[in-house]
């Protein structure tokens, strides 16, 4: 995956130099930036600070070392298969996943770019309140995604309102961006003792209604 020239129009897949461009977001560990070739698709790469650390950090645990930085890329992975397995296709509430590519910040994950409207990224859940949304609105729209996130079965490590974006394409909708995959202690304590299944998704239900909705989230039914 690696190549001493710049990448064409015509070749996406090659390296591509990401220095000229200002990131449409940062997270904690990662940039994302509009894909120069591609206005539908996204590149998500790991900051410079943090495959710095990874890379001279010395740590135990073993899948740690084998995927360093990317490791919060892999329990992605893993879940984007696992919710294939279970379903036979991926949920709507995840963006589509394109491969990688070469990149001057390292390996670039290439991805949906979901919108607000036109070619304008939707904005975070913890931002709702800029937009014209009430309270019933985003209300009605966590309780619709937390059912969607129960029937497809998906785990998440760190499901929270920055994690998740307002789409209106093709529909008013959310869509997790991050923070899924994960939680491998709770998979494995589930999966020998599904009665705790449920325990799980009202630990991650509760907190992030209070994260989007802090009081208000009591109005919300159960799921």
């Amino acid at each position: 995956m690696s190549s001493e020239t710049n990448p064409t129009p015509s070749d996406p897949t090659r390296w591509i130099d990401l220095e000229p461009y200002t990131p449409l977001a940062r997270g904690r560990s990662r940039l994302i930036f509009d894909h120069p070739q591609q206005p539908n698709r996204l590149l998500k790469v790991i900051s410079p600070e943090k495959r710095a650390r990874a890379h001279k950090k010395f740590v135990l645990r073993p899948s740690r070392r084998r995927f360093k930085a990317l490791r919060g890329t892999f329990a992605e992975l893993e879940e984007y298969l696992a919710l294939l397995a279970r379903n036979e296709k991926l949920p709507e509430f995840l963006p589509r996943f394109f491969g990688f590519v070469d990149t001057s910040f390292g390996p670039g994950q290439i991805v949906e770019k979901i919108c607000l409207d036109g070619n304008d990224l939707a904005p975070a859940l913890s931002s709702w309140r800029d937009t014209d949304l009430q309270e019933k609105d985003v209300a009605e729209l966590l309780d619709n995604l937390l059912q969607e996130i129960e029937r497809a079965g998906m785990m998440a490590s760190d499901l929270s309102a920055n994690n998740i974006v307002i789409a209106r394409q093709p529909v008013l909708r959310l869509v997790v961006v991050d923070g899924f995959g994960g939680d491998k202690h709770w998979r494995v304590l589930t999966a020998l003792a599904p009665g705790l299944l449920p325990v799980y998704r009202k630990r991650v239900r509760k907190r992030l209604l209070t994260d989007v909705l802090g009081n208000e989230c009591q109005t919300l039914k159960a799921f």
